[in-house]
């Protein structure tokens, strides 16, 4: 079994049990990819038929806004899933997905992934804490967006996701902020 396999199995059993025939499907119905630092995988107006669960590195979505800047929306690290709203609609993807470190990840399908969910009850349960997950996450960050100002948007992130501005640009910490780069530093030199 590959190693990213095998991990991403030992943590699906760290949450809920799988019966044999469960991991054996999981196997088959995944595949892994490797990318390099800075690479697009996915381009504004492509369709979303992927979902990635990282392995080693980090991906982020990000958009362009009108003037284009880009808008980080989304960084994901080791151990989570990235992916796209558009990947439970089938529109044309407004954000782009990159590979901000050299990463490794397991690699679903759509169709292979919804097969998983239906046909899996362990995969299921995992779906649907993930999901719980991803909405707490997505809901914390929009009220920070909304409630709090800059300074305290880069405190919090300090206090909540410390790896961000440890490992990344400030290119890609003050597009997450929604703040300018300059804007960033100016928060940094008064800490």
């Amino acid at each position: 079994m590959h190693p990213v396999v095998s991990y991403y199995i030992n943590q699906i059993q760290s949450l809920t049990h799988l019966e044999e025939w469960e991991v054996e499907l999981i196997i088959a119905n995944t595949s892994t990819r490797s990318i390099s630092k800075n690479t697009i995988l996915k381009q504004e107006g492509s369709e979303v038929k992927e979902l990635y669960f990282i392995y080693k590195g980090c991906l982020r979505t990000y958009y362009l806004d009108k003037k284009g800047n880009e808008c980080t929306s989304t960084i994901a690290f080791e151990n989570a899933y990235c992916w796209a709203i558009n990947f439970l609609k089938d529109f044309p993807l407004h954000e782009y997905i990159e590979a901000l470190a050299d990463s490794e990840f397991l690699v679903f399908t759509k169709e292979k992934f919804y097969y998983l969910v239906n046909a899996c009850p362990g995969f299921r349960t995992v779906y649907l804490i993930s999901l719980e997950k991803v909405a707490i996450k997505y809901a914390a960050r929009v009220e920070t967006l909304i409630t709090l100002d800059a300074k305290e948007r880069y405190n919090n992130l300090l206090q909540t996701r410390p790896e961000i501005v440890l490992n990344l640009s400030n290119k890609v910490v003050a597009s997450f902020l929604g703040i300018t780069e300059q804007s960033l530093s100016r928060l940094k030199a008064q800490l």
